[in-house]
């Protein structure tokens, strides 16, 4: 018997971790330093935000955030070596065929890659700072206890979009299974055969700040075996960071580019995840869902409908043996029955408890209570955080998760 815990950015605030608005703005923030387009001199302008202000204006009311800021780099980019006369059918967007630029301001290839290497930079940088200062036996002990005991009972498949290690150093070395094989380098070669195993399993969905290029000495180690934008995983983050930037960037079926790397962001995630490890946990996590009824979900908005499909298969495959315990955070002040006019739950969500819960109208109660129990008694929503639901739950949740008997 095996558990599924699928983790997005909100399991890790409570551990340092930034919400998705403090990452937008600090990659908004940030100054750019390129080519002008007309003058052919250096010049430094906010790009970053010039573009995201333009973006806000479309969307209104509606702003945007890191994500969308890194995919606009990416069609930027796309369109600008599309049109140039002598670029080959590979790299040419279709649609470049029938539109055609604004304002060339938009479309400086040198503004645009310095863009896009800062926006990585920053989320990086930023990830790294709280996990430079997690401490597993110390302030975070609650996050680090829970899975260690939770692995102690049984096997688990946990499944993270985020791109640190606090996982990981929450456990033993030899208490879980990542894929990745040493081999007397600084960083480490991914083997998917090793993820056949009993034990607990760690997939990291979209990436590690911890992920970058080897460098062998002889440039043709594995040239047979390794596709160009294969990952190693590194023992440290500043080795790895140093090999991220000055690499060709890989093209998606439909000739836009869709940047593969050690973390993966933007809106093509899908068409990046065809490398290794990606595609292997992308297997193994959707094995996990069809396999294991129960399922943790621990902070995940919603926001990724590529995941959002396979997790709502949930009640297709496992019907009323499924458990499914579902930890979020709501305001109090913002309780209302009618989710509608609840700003804490947007659609996706709300239809995920929906299926989930097997009822149209999950929530009862106009008093704001945590957990709440479907009907059939086979899901949980916990509504006040990843942290208080640990504390103050943690033996109901791993016992729900696997009741006696099972």
């Amino acid at each position: 018997m095996r558990v599924t815990a699928f983790l997005g950015a909100g399991a890790s605030i409570e551990i340092g971790g930034p919400l998705a608005k403090d990452l937008t703005q600090e990659v908004r923030s940030t100054t750019q330093k390129f080519i002008d387009f007309k003058t052919k001199l250096p010049i430094e302008a906010n790009f970053i935000d010039n573009v995201s202000k333009l973006l806000d204006t479309y969307y209104a009311p509606d702003i945007c955030n890191f994500e969308e800021i890194f995919h606009v780099l990416e069609m930027l980019d796309s369109y600008s070596s599309g049109w140039e006369p002598t670029t080959v059918k590979e790299y040419k967007p279709a649609l470049g065929a029938f539109v055609s630029p604004r304002d060339n301001k938009w479309f400086n290839q040198h503004a645009i890659t310095v863009s896009k290497h800062d926006l990585i930079k920053v989320v990086a940088d930023r990830i790294y700072s709280y996990v430079d200062k997690y401490e597993p036996k110390g302030e975070h002990s609650w996050f680090a206890s829970f899975w260690r005991k939770a692995i102690q009972q049984y096997s688990w498949d946990i499944c993270t979009l985020n791109y640190d290690d606090c996982v990981q150093q929450s456990l033993e070395t030899n208490d879980f299974e990542d894929g990745y094989l040493d081999i007397g380098e600084i960083y480490s070669r991914f083997d998917p055969s090793k993820l056949l195993t009993k034990k607990t399993r760690l997939l990291q969905l979209h990436g590690s700040i911890f992920y970058g290029y080897p460098n062998f000495k002889d440039p043709n180690e594995y040239i047979f075996e390794d596709n160009f934008e294969d990952l190693y995983k590194f023992t440290n983050y500043e080795n790895a960071k140093k090999t991220w930037f000055g690499r060709s960037t890989n093209t998606s079926q439909s000739h836009e580019q869709a940047t593969v790397g050690p973390i993966i962001t933007g809106l093509k995630k899908t068409d990046k995840l065809l490398t290794y490890p990606f595609s292997t946990y992308s297997y193994n996590f959707q094995k996990a869902l069809a396999e294991n009824s129960s399922l943790l979900i621990a902070g995940y908005s919603f926001g990724d409908m590529h995941f959002n499909r396979l997790l709502e298969r949930m009640v297709r495959l496992h019907g009323d043996k499924r458990r499914i315990v579902i930890i979020t955070y709501c305001d109090e002040k913002s309780w209302h029955i009618d989710p509608t006019v609840m700003d804490w739950i947007n659609h996706e969500m709300f239809c995920f408890i929906a299926k989930s819960f097997l009822d149209a109208d999950p929530f009862k109660s106009y008093e704001f209570k945590s957990p709440v129990l479907s009907s059939d008694g086979n899901v949980m929503l916990f509504l006040q955080g990843f942290k208080d639901a640990i504390q103050n739950y943690e033996e109901d949740i791993l016992d729900f998760l696997i009741p006696v008997g099972r």
